[in-house]
């Protein structure tokens, strides 16, 4: 079926058409554009618009519907209609100049580089372009020759390119035999158009970036062309055009990131020797206040480290094993921006698993001072603004950047070691400047949350449950022989903080009595003035999640001290119920608290399970006796949907039933009072605040815990009759309800 080319500028100026208020037009518009997409015709019509040339509009559409064609759809085309498709794109690539449209100019191109792909009669698809658009031809034309090339490597790997496996290895083959060949025709356009226009520069640079990534030893060319000098000496100069300094930025980053596939000792050293000398202009950066260019360099002083770190750790202080490059990734960390410290975060994770590998003190002293001022950096990074009046969020990236360097810290601790951190810590704590300064000081708690919890004494006999031979072996460069001097005094200004504390101050101070449990557990003296502080926290709502999971964690580690607070434990479980924590951090307490139950004599365990479970359990009777009063009140003479609700009295699985007559009520009324209008519908309301705050089923299927907010849920689908625990009869005859309550493990166990 032919498609009027009329209709289709027609929908075309629809869909463009900034002036047009009826948004329904445009929506058809774009609809049959997007159908006609999809079929055999547009090929021919994609083809015609772009020999018109009408507008820019209808060409970016046709350049656009030619691309996807060719990347989705290329079976369509019958074999022998590959090659005029050829002829037409080439002739369409043959008009495209510096001036033209790019997003016209980028369709196309990569439209060609997908065709050069998917055609597998196209032998050489790269000799003829350069051949038909290159330097040497009468023809010749840069701009979308050096755009094709550029896309080629992209589209080689992309995922949305229908190639098999075994094209895509014949293609990579083929692309390294033709790096020479770009490598050269490189060369000659940056020599001679490139030293004139930027614009054909920028498009040499970003072709040389996309062209690293095909591996090969034949990039050792590159070192007796100008590409490489060409490259250094656009980043050595911060003041250059910002799209310039970052493409060749790209360009040195790809290379290295080549070379640590490929070993090719001659552009490494003149690479490697290159960037080394950037330090004098990032610090020209810094003066400019050029972040653009200050990232570009972090960018580049990282990617270095990455392909040096395994020489480095090998040959540290020798030929390229330079520990220059730390210095100037310290530099970087160094900077105000916290943005820019965290491009180097790979290198220094990268850093730590190979000396973790290699397990070597004599080794990691070397790198000992680098990690000293890497943390010392971090702490200044992670002081939050002194005008900040509360806690700060998850949704703040400031808080996501604070967790990166926590784990960051973990990974890197091992190097300098755990007892060095903290006193690293401890000492700006004890600055008078940090005193008087809230977000100085939640700095270093913060820094010292990170590693709190290696710092046990290696002669204790805590061994946290369930630890490994593995992880206790990568924990052991941590661990320190007594640690009486560093802790104790940090711990002590702590727990004496006065309530005026700024928010995040005492939320940090928390999540570190926290990370300590293991620490505390070593050292039971501090044990109740631990509880004391955590449990005086519960009562803030700001802190009262924080610090229940603090308090879980002490009750884990500190499970052989503790039997004589187990009292005060119970009655701040007991208090839950009127404190802001949440579900989570409620259930973690009641394990914690029930951990330390199992461990009490024999004739304890009995009569505190009974004190613990008493509150719950009195919760659990009054909301039984609820739906006693709503079942009464909530069925019809002739509906099974409501349910008389008795508790067991057995200790084993036991069924109790009971009958009832069911009031003319609506059967859908839940409420305790329930009253009707004239045409016998509910007209009641209640509250279920009262019923219970936060309870817990024991070992019933179905039904796990629920809050003051699910209490209403909670009843329904008890009353319903959908689990295990309800079953529900009704006698046709006299209207009656035979409701049984089945407990798997019943509640009145714990009093048999």
């Amino acid at each position: 079926m032919e498609v009027d080319i009329q209709e289709v500028l027609a929908a075309i100026n629809t869909l463009y058409d900034s002036q047009l208020q009826d948004r329904q037009k445009h929506d058809q518009a774009s609809k049959w554009l997007f159908q006609l997409q999809r079929t055999v015709q547009a090929w021919k019509v994609a083809d015609q618009l772009l020999h018109a040339k009408r507008d820019v509009n209808s060409c970016f559409f046709a350049a656009q519907t030619l691309r996807t064609k060719i990347q989705l759809c290329f079976g369509e085309l019958p074999v022998e209609a590959h090659s005029s498709l050829r002829a037409s794109m080439l002739e369409h690539l043959g008009h495209i100049t510096e001036h033209t449209y790019q997003g016209i100019a980028t369709q196309l191109c990569v439209a060609l580089a997908d065709l050069a792909l998917h055609m597998a009669s196209w032998d050489d698809p790269i000799g003829d372009l350069i051949a038909q658009f290159g330097n040497q031809s009468s023809s010749g034309n840069l701009v979308p020759l050096l755009e094709v090339l550029i896309a080629m490597p992209e589209e080689l790997h992309s995922r949305q390119l229908r190639l098999g496996l075994n094209r895509r290895k014949h293609l990579e083959e083929y692309f390294r035999v033709k790096v020479i060949s770009i490598i050269e025709l490189l060369d000659v356009a940056v020599s001679t158009e490139g030293a004139t226009k930027e614009s054909t520069h920028l498009k040499a640079l970003r072709c040389l970036a996309s062209w690293f990534n095909i591996h090969t030893e034949d990039w050792g060319m590159l070192t007796s062309t100008c590409l490489v000098n060409d490259i250094l000496t656009v980043v050595r100069n911060p003041q250059v055009a910002p799209r310039l300094h970052e493409i060749a930025t790209d360009c040195v980053c790809s290379a290295m990131i080549m070379l640590e596939a490929e070993r090719i000792p001659t552009l490494a050293e003149v690479l490697f020797a290159g960037v080394l000398q950037l330090g004098d202009a990032y610090h020209m950066a810094v003066a400019l206040e050029d972040i653009n260019a200050i990232t570009n360099y972090a960018r580049i002083f990282s990617e270095l480290g990455e392909t040096l770190v395994e020489v480095m750790v090998e040959q540290p202080g020798q030929g390229m094993g330079s520990l220059q490059v730390l210095h100037l990734l310290v530099t970087c960390i160094g900077h105000h921006d916290w943005e820019v410290a965290e491009i180097t975060f790979n290198f220094w994770y990268k850093l730590s698993e190979v000396l973790y590998r290699k397990n070597c003190d004599s080794v990691n002293e070397q790198f000992k001072p680098y990690v000293e001022r890497l943390i010392e950096a971090l702490y200044r990074h992670c002081q939050i603004e002194p005008d900040h009046d509360s806690i700060l969020v998850q949704q703040d990236d400031f808080y996501e950047f604070r967790e990166r360097v926590q784990e960051l810290i973990k990974d890197v601790v091992f190097i300098c070691g755990s007892r060095l951190c903290f006193l690293q810590m401890t000492q700006v704590v004890s600055s008078p400047d940090v005193a008087k300064n809230w977000n100085l000081m939640e700095a270093a708690l913060f820094i010292m949350q990170s590693v709190a919890k290696n710092l046990i004494p290696v002669n204790s006999h805590f061994v946290p449950v369930g630890t490994s031979t593995s992880t206790l072996q990568s924990v052991a460069k941590n661990l320190i022989p007594e640690e009486d001097e560093v802790v104790p005094p940090i711990l002590e200004g702590v727990l004496n903080q006065p309530d005026t504390v700024h928010l995040q101050v005492a939320f940090t101070s928390v999540q570190l009595l926290g990370e300590l449990n293991e620490w505390v557990a070593c050292h039971p003296a501090f044990l109740p003035h631990v509880l004391q502080f955590l449990t005086k926290r519960l009562h803030n709502k700001h802190l009262a999640t924080v610090a229940a999971k603090a308090l879980d964690a002490i009750c884990q580690s500190c499970r052989d001290h503790i039997e004589t607070h187990f009292d005060a434990l119970l009655e701040v479980v007991s208090s839950l119920d009127g404190l802001s924590v949440s579900n989570e951090a409620v259930v973690g307490l009641l394990k914690g608290v029930a951990f330390i139950l199992g461990r009490l004599p024999p004739q304890r365990i009995k009569t505190d399970m009974r004190r613990l479970c008493t509150p719950q359990i009195n919760n659990l009777r009054k909301l039984i006796e609820l739906l006693l009063s709503l079942t009464h009140h909530s069925a019809s003479p002739t509906t099974a949907g409501s349910h008389h609700l008795t508790p067991t009295t057995t200790t084993t699985t036991t069924t109790t039933t009971t009958t009832t007559t069911l009031p003319p009520h609506p059967p859908l009324c839940r409420a305790s009072q329930c009253s009707t209008n004239e045409n016998n519908s509910c007209v009641c309301s209640v509250d279920f605040a009262h019923v219970t705050s936060r309870m817990q089923w024991p070992q019933c299927n179905g039904i796990t815990s629920f809050s003051p907010r699910h209490t209403q849920p909670a009843l329904n689908y008890l009353s319903e009759g959908t689990d295990r625990q309800t079953e529900a009869v009704q006698d046709v005859h006299t209207g009656k309800i035979v409701t049984s309550l089945i407990f798997e493990n019943p509640v009145n166990l714990l009093f048999s």
